[in-house]
């Protein structure tokens, strides 16, 4: 084996090493920089579900008897 191919050969297991740890880094800082602090103002501000608020009250949708039929049985969608 020559020196060249012996030093690309330790180059490329020191090269993995760095980029996964490289890697590792930038998805970390990609979660605490966007994603947690998204998370957290969404989680702040939004109710998509409208569980917060002063009216408590449930809101049902009226919604007409459906026939017991098979006709009407296919037409609920």
């Amino acid at each position: 084996m020559t020196l060249r191919a012996l030093f690309w050969k330790r180059f490329n297991i020191l090269q993995s090493i760095v980029a996964d740890i490289v890697g590792r880094i930038i998805a970390t800082l990609f979660y605490f920089i966007i994603i947690l602090p998204f998370g957290v103002v969404m989680r702040l501000i939004s109710d998509p579900l409208h569980i917060k608020g002063s009216n408590m009250k449930p809101m049902w949708l009226d919604r007409q008897p459906v026939g017991s039929d098979l006709d009407s049985a296919k037409q609920q969608g």
